[in-house]
């Protein structure tokens, strides 16, 4: 089996522009259950790219199910027989790319490095209280129309 290893530091993007690609992937996310009736796709090449680094360890054939309903604009059914294997598979799939593109703010950046434990407790606590600012920040959203 092949996997895709992917770079979880570089991340080129203005925070601007990474709002406005959140924004529009978590909303084609929520549909993803087959294309549009114009047969639009749900994210673009480039979005989905931005949200790579996001999905840690995936084999290859993983992101091609991925990106052919999300960015070609197959139906999960569609996908699932192109590429031999089952609709809940590929619906299993979907909903973990919906996840990544929910857990963290795009802009944000993973930073691994090593510190003297008592600045490592620290940056793990900034680090804990920043997700809980953004679980905090997405609920109060949820209801908002």
């Amino acid at each position: 089996m092949t996997a895709l290893v992917l770079d979880r530091t570089t991340d080129t993007r203005s925070q601007t522009q990474s709002h406005v690609v959140f924004t529009s992937v978590d909303a084609r996310l929520m549909e993803h259950e087959g294309r549009n009736m114009d047969g639009e796709p749900k994210m673009t090449a480039a979005e989905f790219d931005a949200l790579l680094p996001r999905l840690g360890r995936l084999t290859v054939d993983t992101v091609k199910i991925a990106r052919s309903v999300l960015v070609d604009g197959q139906r999960p059914s569609e996908a699932a027989a192109q590429h031999g294997t089952s609709r809940q598979r590929v619906n299993a799939i979907l909903k973990r790319v919906e996840e990544a593109a929910r857990e963290f703010p795009t802009d944000w950046r993973r930073v691994d490095v090593w510190l003297p434990p008592e600045l490592a407790a620290q940056v793990e606590e900034w680090a804990q209280r920043a997700r809980a600012d953004h679980a905090g920040a997405d609920s109060g959203n949820s209801g908002a129309a």
